[in-house]
């Protein structure tokens, strides 16, 4: 089971750039890398997966517990 789950994410900047459909399932104790041109959103996902974006649509999950459910000092301690 992912600790870390992104269904369908979307976000858009106010710069036309977009994150569109991302689906991503990062599981319990594992490391991620994420590599790419400069622009091409990485710092983006970052922000969305640790709760400082909100995403347009989809869902994201930590520990089957939508995001949006935790309160900054809970999330602080399980990121």
């Amino acid at each position: 089971m992912p600790s870390l789950l992104l269904e369908k994410v979307t976000f858009d900047h106010d710069n036309n750039f977009t994150l569109k459909d991302i689906d991503l399932s990062i599981p319990d104790g594992s490391f991620l890398a994420l590599i790419g041109p400069n622009g091409s959103g990485k710092t983006t996902l970052m922000q969305l997966m640790s709760g400082l974006l909100i995403p347009r649509t989809g869902q994201i999950t930590l520990d089957e517990h939508p995001l949006n459910q935790f309160n900054r000092r809970e999330l602080a301690r399980q990121i």
